[in-house]
């Protein structure tokens, strides 16, 4: 579980979106909150590579361009 410092959100690896390499080097990679979107420094060996898989909430999701909402949404 990841906990963001700035919320208090807590997750999964999965729900917090790899964003980079923390530093370069290391395990260390930098994770965006689902909940307020501020950055996140994960360390450990999970942290190494990116999952691969899809939260469950985006599973079968339509890619949208823009809102969303209007007319001026198109799909992907």
């Amino acid at each position: 579980m990841i906990t963001c410092g700035y919320c208090g959100c807590r997750g999964s690896l999965a729900e917090f979106a790899y964003v980079a390499q923390a530093g370069g080097t290391g395990p260390a990679t930098l994770r965006r909150c689902p909940s307020c979107g501020e950055l996140v420094i994960v360390e450990g060996v999970e942290a190494r590579n990116p999952p691969l898989s899809v939260p469950a909430r985006l599973r079968g999701a339509r890619a949208t361009r823009g809102s969303g909402r209007g007319e001026n949404s198109e799909e992907v």
